[in-house]
């Protein structure tokens, strides 16, 4: 006696850094490897390994395209559009979740013969590498932070 499953995908979006977004109807297709380490380097080697994933949806009535008003990203187009807005590709086995990938759209392609955009999400230390320490000041009075700061 066979067993059958039901494997489904959900695609979401963050368009509004608040809400997710069922984005599923306008599914092509996505791909993506997961590499943990690359071969023959230590844990203590210092590379840090970008995680990536590539997700086509169809722009079905222009839903992606930054420059109409009918878009979802049209708000968001003097903001970078879709960059930065966070991504997750769910797959739900026998009605349980599993996230299989969550990151951040790094970059956009638009295929006009084909109607179809594709963005390029990477994980969470595409966030990350773009943050910068700061000089702790104790002790210090509220000017001399400000100057600190502005310097």
């Amino acid at each position: 006696m066979a067993t059958t499953r039901y494997v489904s995908v959900l695609v979401q979006f963050m368009w509004d850094n608040a809400n997710w977004t069922n984005e599923t109807n306008y599914l092509v297709g996505a791909k993506g490897a997961l590499e943990y380490m690359p071969p023959n380097e230590s844990y203590a080697s210092g590379k840090q390994i970008i995680q990536q994933m590539s997700v086509t949806l169809a722009n079905k009535d222009n839903r992606f395209s930054m420059d109409r008003a009918e878009s979802i990203l049209y708000p968001y187009r003097l903001v970078g559009g879709a960059y930065h807005k966070k991504c997750r590709i769910t797959v739900p086995v026998d009605n349980v979740s599993n996230v299989a990938f969550m990151g951040y759209v790094k970059t956009t392609a638009v295929d006009y013969k084909k109607n179809q955009v594709t963005f390029t999400v990477w994980d969470i230390a595409e966030i990350l590498r773009q943050k910068f320490s700061t000089v702790m000041l104790r002790g210090a009075l509220e000017h001399d932070v400000v100057i600190s700061y502005l310097l």
